[in-house]
């Protein structure tokens, strides 16, 4: 059973049993997600403040990305439940995606990362942005604030952005004889 960026939009609670109930024992569930990367030359910080100031509170409870070790770090010692990984690769409770009867229904769990850049134009950035669900949160009045102010700090950098991205997949085996309500 495979799911690419969509998982954390279910609820945990339903999920993970659901998603081990169509397995065969042993069956392979796979979860693939993007993740921001820590990059100094992100502007990380700027685009958050830039957030809070125009859309106050939407961007609250936000951490700074991590750097891959400290994702991959975090995944170790999370291994005993595929749902506590996915929600630390996701965001260590962003989505809340913790099941705690996941060790019952999955073991062997793996996960691969492989990091890239983005360099992105005031345009393209603001382009994706617009198929956010962050986008979709901002008010209508408070939009093209946002806009501005995100398509100022790209110009003040020379026009360009840079983002390290990861595309982070995470495996695990339905367990045998596990408990599948």
């Amino acid at each position: 059973m495979f799911s690419a960026t969509a998982f954390h939009w279910l609820d945990p609670a339903v999920s993970w049993r659901k998603a081990a109930s169509h397995l065969e024992p042993g069956g392979l569930l796979a979860l693939l997600t993007h993740v921001g990367v820590h990059d100094d030359r992100s502007a990380e910080d700027e685009f958050r403040a830039a957030m809070n100031k125009h859309a106050p509170g939407l961007a609250e409870g936000w951490r700074p990305s991590r750097d891959l070790e400290t994702i991959l770090d975090g995944v170790t010692e999370r291994r005993g439940n595929a749902s506590q990984v996915w929600d630390w690769v996701m965001g260590e409770g962003r989505h809340e995606l913790v099941d705690a009867g996941a060790p019952d229904l999955f073991e062997d769990v793996q996960v691969a990362a492989v990091v890239w850049k983005e360099e992105k134009t005031a345009d393209e950035l603001l382009a994706h942005f617009r198929t956010t669900s962050l986008y979709f949160r901002i008010g209508p009045e408070q939009i093209s604030a946002v806009e501005a102010e995100d398509r100022r700090i790209v110009e003040e950098r020379g026009g360009t952005i840079v983002f390290s991205r990861a595309a982070v997949l995470l495996t695990a085996r339905q367990r045998a004889g596990g408990t599948v309500a």
